[in-house]
């Protein structure tokens, strides 16, 4: 995309500050929402920056794969109900192509319960996400 984002006045300001060619500025649920910024000298220099940014995607694709989820064996508000096998470690993912949040629990789950710090935690991070699927992803 060619043309003023809601972010290039800080991404200039970053250019400047660093002295560098060009910046890439990300920004996930910010004061003007989620979105990025780039600017380079060059059009031609957007090609470099792509393979810059897919490495940067495929790093950050495979920390999220090897993200531990599942049991971790704890019980850390002591075993709940005989059928309470502890302390299970989610994680939860964000395709905008397909405009779906994924909740992944590392094995079959027939009912989850949550402390209200951990209830918090989990509705903040699907607000989030919902935010960046309304905002389309960017």
């Amino acid at each position: 995309m060619i043309g003023p984002g809601r972010y290039d006045d800080i991404t200039t300001r970053l250019r400047e500050l660093t002295d560098a060619d060009g910046v890439v500025l990300i920004v996930l649920n910010g004061y003007k929402g989620s979105g990025f910024s780039v600017q380079v000298p060059e059009p031609q220099d957007g090609f470099q920056l792509a393979t810059v940014l897919r490495a940067v995607a495929d790093e950050v694709t495979k920390d999220t794969i090897e993200t531990k989820v599942g049991e971790s064996g704890g019980f850390p508000h002591g075993q709940i109900s005989p059928d309470d096998e502890g302390e299970l470690a989610i994680a939860m993912s964000v395709n905008p192509g397909t405009q779906v949040i994924t909740l992944q629990f590392g094995k079959l789950v027939s009912w989850l319960g949550m402390d209200l710090l951990t209830a918090r935690t989990i509705r903040d991070k699907l607000a989030e996400s919902i935010k960046t699927l309304e905002a389309g992803g960017n």
